[in-house]
């Protein structure tokens, strides 16, 4: 049996242009009966890891052995790539194959192949989920950098002005980042903007 799937989004081709793609596949029932399964929009901002697409997971879970899902093109059927291997285990795993309308290719897998795309997607998840938590944990760590002004301006000019420091000296003696020190207190051993020597 054909199954199609349609992802709607704001920036992604339209409900027609998806049933347009699924009829040239031979898809032909759009009802509420039909084999056809439709995600609307998000309605509200989500993580990556958290887009949950109920039709899609229904469509997935009816799929019988011998079934084919038809998609109009890779980026409708997941989001991600570890999403899209997810996507793939899961069809291979019901003994269903994928069909890309855009591409005009078929995908199905044997047993070996099911495993190491669940390894992909499993790295995948893993590795976005550790780069999430040590970016999380360095904008807590983060502290506000002092206001430059009164005796903390003064001793940023006093060591601005000094040859023997370098900026990144002056930085961490100052507590204020390097851009911040050019833009407020000008080039090193030249005098500040708009101002003359």
């Amino acid at each position: 049996m054909k199954r199609g799937y349609i992802r709607l989004s704001k920036a992604g081709p339209s409900l027609e242009e998806q049933q347009a793609a699924l009829r040239s596949a031979g898809i032909e029932d759009f009802t509420d009966e039909g084999p056809v399964y439709v995600d609307q929009p998000a309605k509200r901002k989500q993580r990556a890891g958290d887009v949950v697409f109920p039709q899609r997971e229904e469509c997935i879970k009816r799929a019988r052995p011998g079934d084919v899902v038809i998609v109009a093109s890779p980026g409708r059927l997941a989001t991600s790539a570890d999403d899209a291997l997810r996507m793939l285990a899961a069809l291979g795993r019901k003994g269903a194959q994928l069909q890309i309308v855009s591409t005009g290719r078929t995908y199905h897998w044997d047993e070996a192949a099911l495993d190491g795309l669940e390894l992909a997607a499993d790295t995948a998840m893993e590795n976005r989920a550790e780069v999430t938590a040590k970016a999380r944990a360095a904008a807590t760590e983060r502290r506000p950098a002092p206001k430059l002004s009164g005796k903390l301006l003064a001793r940023a000019k006093e060591l601005w002005a000094d040859p023997k420091l370098t900026a990144a000296q002056v930085e961490a003696d100052v507590g204020v980042p390097i851009r911040t020190l050019y833009r407020r207190l000008g080039g090193r051993g030249t005098p500040s903007f708009g101002k003359r020597s």
